[in-house]
């Protein structure tokens, strides 16, 4: 029969042998993870790379639309600034003219008007001086 020692001895060895295997287990655990892993990121590259591509093209679509946009947008508002200094020209230029033909002839009518009334004024205290001299 076996000693003890031989008898421990053989349930070290065995141990160590399930230990070893286990070990050995868990690492081909571990690389058929990152084997697996990395399949599965070639493939997401493959899809990603496409959408990157054409988000790039998509960037640079809407980077020239926003660039024609603002140059668009320049634009109106120096023509809305020309458009608003003509207007301004015409309200000036029309106000002078409505002015002229206006107040001259007002100024001169009631320069006449002033003169009627003189006259009448005097008339009138002639009358009135003729009157009360009878």
């Amino acid at each position: 029969m076996l000693g003890v020692a031989a008898v421990w001895e053989a349930v070290t060895a065995v141990c160590l042998v399930v230990i070893t295997l286990c070990i050995l287990a868990t690492a081909a655990g571990i690389l058929f993870v990152v084997f697996k892993a990395k399949s599965i990121l070639v493939k997401v590259s493959g899809h990603i790379k496409p959408i990157a591509e054409r988000s790039q093209r998509i960037l640079e679509t809407a980077e020239r639309t926003a660039d024609s946009a603002g140059e668009r947008v320049q634009h109106i508002a120096q023509r809305s600034e020309e458009t608003v200094a003509f207007i301004g020209d015409r309200v000036r230029s029309t106000t002078a003219l409505i002015s002229d033909l206006v107040s001259h002839p007002l100024i001169s009518a009631a320069a006449l008007a002033a003169g009627v009334r003189r006259v009448v004024e005097t008339l009138t205290s002639q009358s009135d001086r003729t009157t009360s001299q009878h």
